[in-house]
């Protein structure tokens, strides 16, 4: 798999149930107006679960009383985001950011990624080996 492989389902787009086909690789916007993904933040959260969360950014949901009004009608509301990441990169910040003494104080052990999904997807971390 090459390294942007993943990135291929945007190309017609049925991520979402509006199932819109847009091409996103090629600037095209749907019903959630996000081109490639991008993320709002990516931080350590204590809600329930703790984790470290990535918030991506646009939704394919038009909640009246969204609490995450900022990061949801991105880019309607030009507010500023991150911006996209290599996976790579990102993966490594998440692992990074569970290991730090705050992670680990608060008991964060997954990483969350948030925005837009009607089934949010939770990647547990494995436990820690003991010797």
């Amino acid at each position: 798999m090459g390294q942007s492989d993943f990135l291929e389902d945007l190309r017609t787009c049925e991520l979402c149930e509006h199932r819109c086909r847009a091409n996103r690789l090629e600037g095209q916007t749907g019903v959630c107006r996000i081109t490639t993904p991008t993320i709002a933040s990516a931080t350590l959260h204590p809600a329930p679960p703790e984790s470290y969360t990535v918030f991506m950014s646009g939704c394919n949901f038009k909640c009246l009383n969204c609490q995450n009004w900022t990061i949801s009608q991105y880019p309607d509301n030009g507010c500023k985001q991150k911006g996209y990441e290599d996976p790579h990169k990102l993966a490594e910040e998440c692992v990074n950011g569970l290991d730090t003494l705050s992670g680990r104080v608060m008991g964060a052990d997954r990483i969350f990624f948030s925005g837009g999904v009607t089934k949010p997807k939770i990647h547990k971390k494995p436990p820690r080996r003991t010797a």
